[in-house]
C-alpha cells in the first residue's frame, strides 16, 4: 500500500517528496532548543542530527513503511514541514502513526 502523501493539497498547503535539497531549510528544525525538547532520538549537534533524520526517512520511503513529505504553502512555495504515514512495530504488532514537525516560525 502506499501511504505517501505526493501530490495532494489543501486549499493554503500541498505535499511532495522530500528532497535533499530541503536539509538547509529544516535544519532549523534541529537547530531551535524548543523543538530540540520534543526530540524522540539521541540528542546530537543539529547538523548531524538533520542528516540522520533525513537518511532514515529516505530508508522508511525505500521499505514501504511510509514516510515523512514534505509540506509546502502553496502561496510562496516556502517549506513549512513534515507530515506522513509511519508504519510502526509496536509490541510486535504492526500500527500505522502520524507523524508531524513544523518549522518554529509556523
Amino acid at each position: 500500500m502506499n501511504y505517501l502523501l505526493y501530490g495532494l493539497e489543501s486549499p493554503r498547503l500541498f505535499f511532495r517528496e522530500m528532497k535533499s535539497y530541503d536539509y538547509d531549510t529544516w535544519l532549523e528544525y534541529f537547530s531551535d532548543p524548543k523543538t530540540a525538547e520534543h526530540w524522540f532520538f539521541e540528542r546530537k549537534i543539529p547538523e548531524l542530527a538533520c542528516e540522520d533524520w533525513y537518511l532514515s526517512q529516505f530508508a522508511r520511503s525505500n521499505r514501504d513503511q511510509g514516510g515523512m513529505n514534505a509540506i509546502l504553502e502553496k502561496g510562496s512555495g516556502k517549506l513549512i514541514g513534515h507530515c506522513g504515514l509511519l508504519i510502526q512495530q509496536v509490541d510486535g504488532i504492526q500500527e500505522l502513526e502520524i507523524g508531524y514537525g513544523l518549522l518554529p516560525e509556523f
